[in-house]
């Protein structure tokens, strides 16, 4: 697991491991424990249907949890009154490019994305998962051109 700071006020975990319980690593279980206990119960249905949770991340500044499938929900949607279905972009919501929909607990502000695995293309690796999305990443070094 890898825990790092993606930017000043995001905290990441990737390469999650879910025992059937808990995350193993306690700062992924740690903001696991933050998610609304309506989100929690949506991300078990999924880690139970075998949609695999690739990402956790907190983000300080905003008071949110946010954690990412790294496939579409696997699941019926739940229709309740305090989910939010987000399925295009819009200024804060985390749903970018690359990912599929995102729900978002309206009491909370706190969200499941889910990715869309038909965005991920083997001949092309310099897009790479996050939790925002597929973001273009720089060339390697050996890759520059002078």
């Amino acid at each position: 697991m890898a825990t790092r700071w993606l930017d000043s006020s995001t905290l990441s975990v990737t390469e999650l491991r879910w025992n059937g319980a808990i995350f193993e690593e306690p700062a992924a279980q740690q903001m696991w424990e933050e998610l609304p206990p309506g989100l929690r119960m949506i991300a078990i249905t999924e880690l139970a249907a075998g949609n695999h949770a690739r990402n956790i991340l907190r983000n300080v500044r905003r008071g949110i949890v946010l954690l990412a499938f790294s496939g579409r929900p696997l699941a019926a949607t739940p229709a309740r009154p305090d989910l939010r279905v987000h399925t295009a972009h819009a200024h804060g919501n985390y749903c970018y490019e690359g990912t599929f929909c995102t729900f978002e607990d309206v009491n909370s502000a706190c969200f499941l994305a889910f990715d869309d695995a038909h965005t991920l293309t083997p001949s092309n690796p310099s897009l790479q998962p996050t939790c925002y999305g597929w973001l273009r990443q720089p060339p390697s070094a050996g890759g520059l051109k002078r």
